[in-house]
């Protein structure tokens, strides 16, 4: 059902402007004006023919590209040219006219301008459909197209008042000039021009979505985290973020039911957390993070069945507030958090207590398995800000525009990976509003660690963040090379390892093909070895010790592995 509605919204809202050609359809008995988009046309031609050579016309640019239809006859070849820049009208004119004269092209045919899709053109096929007003009718069906030289291809089945008819093999109109005719003379009942009309999967009916170019950008395509192919397989269910920032707006419908019951206040050291009036920065950063799917309220996060973690703080300066930001992300870890997002910087010095808190979480967090703690990098366009920099397992996120270049973002060898760097997101007060910055590309990349730990919950920490920088999409602008302790693919000084990939990181953690050798050790403590496969040889694990292996595929053991009495042994 809702596919019918989209299609019919976008024939309804077709351009009526109209042009010099006076390219048109009817539809509900109304006719609907096209508007010709004078950067492509389409031209079919006689298959042995090579269209480029004729592409010197008017000393034009041209882009070519090779057009099949199931319905494509073998003596045919299609090809939609694009132009560098939109002609005049005059200039569509005559490049029209010069492609129609040379003996080797069969048809040209426009192109139209559709509103609701920008630079995604609206095509003509070579069929179109016909309906008639009785069964009896098919003789006078077949009667017209004999006169008007057209193919009755066949009954639509389950809508068999319905015929797809197409043009011949040597037919200069278009479809949708006979369409018009055929619709014209009134002998039918209906007719639908088949305008080939862009069809695509509902991401989500969240009404706002159309605003979120980070999560799908229609205007420079893959320039987005692509997550839609993701939430096909995961949308985060079970997995814990840790927001920690100036307070989340617990009543804001489109985050209510993600909030965790649990929070915690670092500025008090006591539960729950505070929400101060005024406050915006973390409500927006928990909506990117995971405000509510398909609810029919204005926005979507990242992983939109997450559980949200609130941890605050007023971020007003007092001689405690290193070891209140410890204490917020020791409560975090220690209270089951599996991310931990981090939008804000320390301006003027460094802590021993604030990176301790950090080690602590990537390595104790997640009962020894480490929690994906994420930082952004600043925005002073210079060197990444601490305490993103403190430790080289930190996610250190940049920011890029929708254009994929770089925003005001800090760069440098810590950095990881870029998120887009501008959203719309939630607001105090069931608001929505648009912020930008670093810290709007942080809590992307939370996301993203927390539908790749649903699809797979026994990954380490390191594999995690293994996951998404080799995942990361390459941009354009942007020279990617082999670099020294870089070890996770080509790596770029400006943008890390490229743009996060949410599709592609959740595809990457279904298959977790990497091994774990443990090799070669003598057991003399409780010791916890995990991976994704796990391949354990020549290990002595002795008395009052216990080894764990906790893999999330497979476990080999296998040469030269004892138990001693005593000892204890666990796989998972």
């Amino acid at each position: 059902m809702k596919k019918g509605i989209v299609f019919l919204v976008l024939l309804f809202f077709l351009s009526a402007r109209g042009n010099a050609q006076n390219w048109y359809y009817h539809y509900n008995g109304e006719k609907i004006n096209l508007t010709v988009d004078r950067s492509c046309l389409k031209v079919v031609t006689h298959s042995h023919f090579q269209l480029p050579s004729i592409l010197s016309i008017n000393n034009k640019n041209f882009g070519v590209e090779m057009i099949s239809n199931e319905d494509q006859l073998e003596s045919q070849k299609i090809t939609k040219l694009t132009f560098a820049s939109a002609l005049n009208e005059t200039e569509y004119s005559n490049m029209v006219k010069i492609l129609k004269e040379d003996p080797n092209v069969i048809r040209v045919s426009p192109y139209f301008e559709s509103p609701l899709l920008e630079n995604n053109p609206i095509g003509i096929s070579d069929i179109f459909y016909v309906k008639l007003k009785k069964n009896g009718d098919t003789t006078l069906l077949k009667t017209v197209a004999k006169q008007k030289n057209i193919r009755i291809v066949k009954q639509i089945p389950y809508a068999t008042e319905w015929y797809i008819l197409s043009l011949n093999a040597t037919d200069k109109t278009t479809s949708l000039e006979v369409a018009n005719q055929f619709f014209e003379m009134g002998c039918f009942a209906d007719i639908d021009p088949a305008l080939m009309l862009s069809v695509e999967h509902t991401c989500t009916n969240d009404p706002e979505f159309y605003r979120l170019w980070n999560l799908k950008n229609t205007i420079c395509p893959g320039i987005d985290i692509n997550v839609c192919k993701a939430w096909e397989i995961t949308r985060g269910a079970g997995v814990k973020i840790a927001v920690f920032d100036d307070g989340i707006d617990r009543n804001h419908n489109d985050l209510r039911g993600n909030l965790s019951s649990l929070s915690f206040d670092a500025k008090s050291g006591q539960s729950p957390s505070v929400f101060t009036s005024g406050n915006t920065h973390g409500t927006h950063v928990a909506g990117i993070v995971g405000a509510i799917r398909n609810n029919g309220l204005q926005v979507v996060g990242v992983a939109p069945e997450s559980s949200i973690i609130e941890i605050s703080h007023s971020f007003v300066q007092s001689s405690t507030i290193l070891a209140e930001f410890a204490s917020g992300i020791n409560w975090a870890w220690q209270n089951g958090a599996d991310v931990i997002n981090c939008s804000w910087k320390v301006i003027g010095g460094r802590s021993p207590l604030l990176d301790n808190a950090i080690l602590n979480a990537i390595t104790q967090g997640r009962n020894g398995k480490g929690c994906v703690v994420v930082f952004a990098s600043g925005n002073d366009g210079s060197g990444v800000s601490y305490p993103a920099d403190s430790h080289p397992d930190i996610l250190t996120v940049g920011a890029v525009n929708d254009n994929g270049m770089l925003a005001m973002s800090n760069y440098g060898p810590l950095l990881d990976l870029v998120a887009p760097c501008c959203c719309y997101s939630t607001m105090p007060g069931n608001q929505i509003g648009y912020k930008s910055g670093t810290s709007m590309a942080a809590p992307h990349v939370a996301g993203i660690a927390a539908i790749v730990l649903s699809v797979k919950p026994g990954l380490t920490g390191q594999e995690v963040r293994d996951i998404i920088e080799k995942t990361a999409k390459k941009l354009g602008q942007f020279n990617y090379e082999i670099t020294a302790n870089r070890p996770n693919g080509l790596w770029n000084y400006y943008t890390g390892y490229g743009l996060a990939d949410a599709y592609a990181a959740v595809s990457a953690a279904f298959l977790c093909t990497g091994i774990t050798n443990f090799m070669n050790q003598t057991v003399n403590s409780n010791t916890t070895v995990t991976g994704c496969n796990i391949n354990v040889e020549n290990v002595t694990v002795t008395n009052g010790s216990n080894a764990l292996f906790d893999a999330t595929e497979t476990t080999t053991i296998s040469n030269n592995f004892e138990v001693l009495p005593g000892a204890t042994l666990e796989v998972k």
